[in-house]
């Protein structure tokens, strides 16, 4: 009577599936993980992105609205103020990018007042609020509203009389 041992070439001979190790779908398995891991990724560096474009630019309009201001003159015969006027569509050119559906009249406060520690300094202060978790720009992954803002703000101050 002769014993075999088991060679390598015994997986291909049919020997008994409790010693065999088939790993004909492991491969896919990982892939499913793993790209469902990078697409989540993925996808969170993009709203980061979007909210970081989103806060520079509502910084950046109200600087701009602000800036612009300087060197208007405002008529007293017409019923709106000029500056005002222009430091609004100062900023609604600069945040043209959003479109329609995402700039209304209500995220903006643009207002002439006397400067702080002077009696008759004009100062025009541009305040801009972006209700961000109304009107998000990329739509909210499950789990990813927990850590994005309710709203971004920016507000800007220029002197523009003595």
């Amino acid at each position: 009577m002769k014993i075999r041992a088991a060679s390598a070439g015994a997986h291909a001979r049919g020997v008994p599936g409790r010693f065999r190790r088939d790993e004909s779908g492991a491969a896919l398995v990982e892939f499913a993980l793993v790209f469902g891991l990078f697409v989540f990724i993925l996808y969170g560096l993009i709203t980061f992105g979007m909210m970081f474009e989103l806060k520079q630019s509502i910084t950046n309009a109200a600087s701009e609205g602000a800036r612009s201001v300087v060197g208007v003159v405002d008529n007293p015969a017409t019923p709106n103020d000029e500056r005002i006027d222009k430091a609004k569509a100062t900023v609604a050119q600069r945040l043209n990018w959003l479109g329609n559906k995402y700039v209304e009249t209500s995220d903006l406060a643009a207002t002439m007042e006397t400067c702080a520690g002077s009696a008759t300094a004009q100062c025009v202060r541009v305040k801009i609020t972006y209700p961000y978790q109304s009107r998000p720009l990329i739509p909210p992954a499950p789990g990813l509203g927990l850590v994005t803002p309710n709203s971004f703000s920016s507000q800007a101050v220029v002197q523009v009389s003595q």
